[in-house]
């Protein structure tokens, strides 16, 4: 028994010290993380933040400029937003710890270096939604950047890129900045919204590592020059005005290609396209129809965005020569079809699970020919009505490989098909 109480005893006081180690614990760290990070909602520039607070967020101040922010060694995060800030804020006395700087939604219209204390250790600038229309070369200031943010301002003109990551979304800029002295380290470049309607050949230097060019929402009229663009896996170009592809470089390793609401009338030659390509959208272009082995190469391919604008009429492609790894999903937008022997073949992988339709928009997908189907929804039309009369109930095959199983046809070959 004496044993028994002694080791009880010894026990409890070690569950006790790990409860009072436990609660000092707690309480230190609900202490520290009210003085580390402090968000301000105030009408006046607050200096009563603690000098050690490590994040800092100031919304809604009517201050017109910020001339002094004491010396927090300790910060590493700081953040302006949604103020009557007219001038870049004096930051030096925080400029040798700050790693994320955010000025967003001030009157900021001008930066100059100048006025900058150099920030050696920012990776991020965030300066969206101000009212920018020229961005300087800012390399001396952050000669460490990683992430340079801008999109909704009203820039014109930007000397050259200083980040490996750039955002300039919704602007006015008419020609790219110059590249040359981050073609190493860009990985992201999006401009989309802006007035670029031209991009000479040879604008773009050698880029070894972009992954990702978003030149939507431009006036393009041609397809730009990405011969040294060798390792984009996303390429965005929908609403431009692009009229034809001629040639499309090597892309071994492109994931996505969106090209809608251009002026596409012929599908580009896509053999140069990585066979690990997963989406492609080329809705609202005039493309009537489609080559015999436009998909035949495409084994990955996840979905595919179809529909010509004007709800002209749109022909399916020949889905069945498709060796693909996956579900196919297509997307149709507002166009009728013509109700052939591909749409056949679509309703047919459709049934044997190989493929699913969609067809958004505002008014039903319909068949404008042939004459007895004209009107009638596609979704309810069934397999015997598509079927055209040189497609016997058994369906031969001549390579023999991938065979699907049918309820009402037994098999079909699904790599090719000859009736």
């Amino acid at each position: 028994m004496q044993v028994f109480n002694g080791g009880y005893h010894a026990n409890m006081c070690y569950i006790m010290k790990l409860v009072i180690h436990a609660t000092l614990f707690v309480s230190c760290f609900i202490n520290i993380s009210m003085v580390l990070s402090v968000t301000r909602y105030s009408s006046d520039y607050p200096h009563d933040i603690p000098l050690n607070a490590t994040t800092i967020s100031i919304y809604g101040t009517r201050s017109e400029q910020v001339d002094y922010i004491e010396p927090f060694t300790k910060l590493i995060s700081y953040k302006l937003t949604r103020n009557i800030v007219s001038t870049f804020p004096n930051l030096s006395n925080i400029s040798s710890t700050l790693f994320y700087l955010t000025i967003t939604f001030t009157h900021i219209s001008t930066l100059s270096v100048d006025d900058m204390a150099p920030m050696s250790k920012v990776k991020l600038f965030d300066i969206s939604c101000n009212r920018l229309t020229h961005i300087p070369d800012i390399t001396t200031a952050f000669p460490a950047l990683q992430k340079f943010v801008a999109p909704s301002n009203e820039i014109v003109t930007m000397t050259r890129s200083m980040a490996g990551n750039v955002y300039l979304n919704n602007n006015r800029m008419t020609r790219l900045p110059d590249l040359s002295n981050v073609r190493d380290r860009i990985y992201i470049l999006t401009m989309s919204g802006n007035n670029i309607s031209d991009i000479p050949d040879g604008t773009f230097p050698l880029l070894p590592v972009c992954s990702y060019l978003d030149l939507s929402r431009n006036g393009l009229t041609k397809f730009p020059d990405l011969s040294n663009v060798t390792n984009l896996e996303y390429l965005y170009l929908s609403s431009n005005k692009i009229g034809s592809i001629p040639h499309l470089p090597q892309m071994t390793s492109l994931l996505t290609l969106e090209l809608n609401d251009n002026n596409l009338a012929e599908l580009p030659d896509l053999t140069n396209l990585s066979s690990r390509l997963s989406h492609l959208e080329l809705k609202d272009n005039e493309i009537y129809d489609f080559p015999e082995d436009f998909l035949v190469k495409m084994t990955r391919l996840r979905t595919l965005t179809l529909g010509r604008r004007s709800s002209n009429a749109t022909k399916l492609p020949n889905f069945f020569i498709i060796n693909s790894l996956y579900q196919l999903d297509v997307t149709i937008y507002n166009s009728p079809l013509v109700c052939d022997q591909n749409a056949f073949f679509t309703k047919l992988l459709q049934l044997a699970g190989k493929l699913t339709l969609s067809f958004p928009g505002d008014h039903p997908t319909t068949c404008i020919s042939p004459v007895h189907l004209s009107g009638r929804k596609f979704e309810n039309i069934t397999l015997d009505e598509l079927r055209p009369q040189s497609v016997g109930k058994y369906l031969t095959c001549t390579c023999g490989i991938r065979l699907i199983s049918l309820p009402s046809y037994i098999v079909a070959c699904y790599t090719y098909l000859t009736p």
